[in-house]
Order: C-alpha cells, then structure tokens, then sequence
C-alpha cells in the first residue's frame, strides 16, 4: 500500500487545523489574525511533509535500502543544492513561528526548536522507512538536519531584521492584521519596544 500526498492526506491536514483552532479558540482567544497566520503555516507545513515525507510504502515487499540510504558522518557527501534547499525549505519557519508562538521570541529558543525540527524531519523519513519493510526513496542525511537547522535561525535573523524596521512605524495608523504583526515584531526586535494593548 503506497500512503501518498493526495485529496485524503488534504482533507486530514484541514481536519487538524480545525481541532487545533477550535482548541486554540477556546483557552485563547486570540485575534482573526492569528488564525489567518496559523492557516498559512499549516499549509507551509503541509508541503513540507508533502516534500519530505511522503509517499509512505506499507506493507511493499521492495528490496532493503535503507541502511545504503543514511548518512550520519556531518558534512560528508554533501551535495550544493541540497544545501541550498534545506536552509531555503526551513526558512518560513523561522519568520513564522513568533507569529504563532509568541514565547519563540530569541535566538536559543529558535536554535533549539531549530535542532528538533531538523532531527524530526530526518527521525519521520527514517520511521517511514523503517514501516516500509527498511525501503526509502529518500536520502536520510544528517547534513539536512542540520541546514534545516541553519535555514530557521536564518529565518529568524531576517525576522528580527525586518521587526526592527517595522516597529518604527505608526501602529496607531494600521488595520487590525498589522498591528498583530507590529506587537510580534515589537517582542522580536532589539529596540526594546513592548507590546502594545489590543483593546
């Protein structure tokens, strides 16, 4: 049975955004924008699963690979675009996830939520093959943990660029959606702007 990124996999990726909203709703409370925001890093997470994890094989008698498939040596085999990739694949993580998590407001925090992203996405493709009778059609690398790594503390790094710039502006002047995206940045830069009441 190949498990792959199709109607199905859309309509539970739009179920789980829903519970997760409704749970948010609840002990929460937050503005339209957020859930705006929350949609679109659930897309963004959507495709990344869709480029890193699927198709799944269950149950397909194909030859053992997987362990030709893993390398676990840093900085061995490295290919440029992959490279390239990874760190532009993690990027929206980094500028996205403040907006989500408010408490995601400095660079260790980042780094570490950095580290474990990378480290699941490699854990899942691995889990994944592991279900598939040790088959992968992927490469598990540990050099793309760590540029998925590099790639959300640069996201970060552009966040708190661009935050230090905008909370320069005049909240008082914005719609509802900006002045969300002010009161992140005013927590994500170094001008030590607090944020502003939403009343």
């Amino acid at each position: 049975m190949i498990i792959d990124f199709d109607g199905l996999t859309i309509i539970i990726f739009a179920l789980i955004f829903i519970i997760v909203s409704v749970f948010i709703k609840k002990i929460k409370n937050p503005p339209v924008t957020y859930f705006i925001l929350l949609l679109v890093m659930f897309i963004y997470l959507a495709n990344v699963a869709r480029l890193t994890i699927f198709p799944i094989y269950i149950n397909c008698h194909f030859e053992e690979n997987l362990y030709d498939n893993i390398n676990i040596v840093p900085f061995s085999r490295l290919v440029v675009r992959d490279v390239f990739m990874n760190i532009l694949m993690a990027i929206p993580m980094g500028i996205g996830l403040p907006f989500i998590c408010r408490k995601m407001n400095n660079y260790i925090r980042m780094a570490v939520f950095g580290v474990a992203f990378g480290v699941l996405i490699e854990g899942l493709q691995f889990l994944g093959a592991v279900i598939s009778n040790n088959f992968t059609v992927r490469y598990i690398d540990i050099n793309d943990a760590f540029f998925n790594f590099c790639g959300v503390l640069l996201g970060y790094f552009l966040l708190r660029i661009f935050a230090g710039i905008f909370v320069k502006a005049d909240r008082t002047k914005m719609i509802n959606f900006w002045k969300y995206v002010y009161d992140i940045c005013s927590l994500n830069s170094n001008t030590g702007v607090k944020e502003y009441d939403k009343k």
